[in-house]
């Protein structure tokens, strides 16, 4: 948490779970996305012909990128944001999605063929910088919704909002528009994570703000929003039952379609409430800790991985290993990044940065110290 000392010796001795949930379900999506990525990137077929590799994409798709973004909003909803602060952080991500391009696709690319080195799709050196994932699109969000905060602060405006998104999204990738806004609806084969559809899910997250950070009534809340996320999926997936056709009926995990997001803001509802339960029965438990500490640090987590990959594969090659051994891969990859990241933040001598920028102990008169850039706030647990 990042309000004040006050507050983070709250969650301590009282209702810790009421944020550490948070870092529980991020830490397992970093976890989820880690394993994702190797099956990817070294399971033959990528792993589509296997359970185990199908059960890794399935837990690589909803409980990671779409929970992530939905924290972010959690925390972008906040009131005592500000804007200067969020608009820099926001271009501080842009800035690093195209750093990890270059360290995890770009050179790798000069090295062999683009065909086999480029940790995103099969492009040429240039284009592979060029190529739009989360932290791109988290940094669009992040200054968009920091604006929107400011001057709609409206969470009924923010609701609507996240609806037109879903609906109008697919009107946008049939209509394409000039090359210079691709990274906005994703019409190029390079662009994993376009803004729409995808700030919906920060857009929900903010809606939804006032009740992932409640201090009272946390059974009830965890009950509601459960049986509300129950009816969200439900509602959702029966589009899927629906003729297909029109604008409306393209969709994929990139560019989902309004019924799939709809379902899925009721997913991310329902796993929220789960880790509100888990983190209660877990607390202080070594797992926890380890799944915090990765959460806290889950751009720095994320940006190591990803180079760590795209230059493995230059050694071991690409979707030549069934997925057992890709999870291996993934376990590797995984503890090297912990320790990279562990043994940064030693070195730099002080605990990991807000993620958002905020003060680590306002209420003592502490100094500010500068995030790394984090996809949002952190909740006051200790590292592990």
């Amino acid at each position: 948490m990042c309000e004040n000392q006050r507050s983070m010796g709250e969650i301590r001795t009282g209702p810790r779970e009421r944020l550490v949930f948070l870092d529980l379900a991020r830490g397992l999506a970093i976890v989820f996305m880690v394993l994702q990525h190797a099956v990817l990137l070294f399971a033959t077929g990528q792993g589509e012909g296997l359970v185990l590799g199908k059960i890794v994409l399935l837990l690589g798709g909803a409980p990671a990128a779409p929970v992530f973004l939905f924290i972010m909003g959690i925390f972008l909803g906040r009131p005592d944001r500000k804007i200067g602060r969020g608009v820099r952080r926001g271009l501080k991500l842009i800035a690093l999605g195209y750093l990890l391009n270059l360290l995890r696709s770009t050179l790798p690319s000069l090295f062999t063929g683009p065909e086999i080195a480029s940790a995103t799709v099969p492009a040429s050196p240039l284009a592979s910088f060029w190529a739009v994932d989360i932290l791109q699109m988290a940094g669009l969000s992040f200054v968009l919704l920091t604006l929107l905060r400011r001057y709609l602060p409206f969470r009924w405006v923010w609701a609507i909002l996240a609806a037109a998104v879903a609906f109008v999204s697919p009107l946008l990738w049939h209509w394409g528009g000039p090359s210079g806004v691709y990274a906005l609806w994703g019409n190029r084969d390079d662009v994993f994570f376009p803004l729409f559809p995808w700030v919906a899910y920060p857009l929900a997250g903010m809606v939804y703000n006032p009740y992932a950070l409640a201090q009272e009534g946390q059974s009830t809340v965890t009950h509601r929003s459960a049986a509300v996320g129950a009816l969200f999926f439900a509602v959702g997936a029966a589009t899927f039952f629906l003729p297909r056709e029109g604008q409306l009926d393209l969709g994929q995990y990139f560019q989902d379609g309004p019924g799939a997001q709809v379902a899925t803001v009721g997913f991310v509802l329902v796993w929220l409430s789960f880790c509100r339960l888990l983190a209660r029965r877990r607390a202080g438990s070594a797992g926890l800790r380890l799944l915090s500490f990765w959460s806290r640090n889950v751009t720095a987590v994320y940006f190591v991985q990803w180079i760590l990959y795209g230059w493995a594969v230059l050694v071991i090659g690409r979707n030549r290993y069934g997925s057992p051994m890709a999870m291996g891969v993934a376990t590797g990859v995984l503890l090297a990044a912990h320790a990279v990241v562990k043994a940064s933040v030693a070195r730099a001598g002080r605990r990991p940065d807000p993620p958002d920028g905020c003060a680590g102990g306002g209420s003592t008169g502490s100094r500010e110290v500068p995030s790394a850039g984090n996809f949002c706030c952190s909740t006051g647990q200790k590292s592990v």
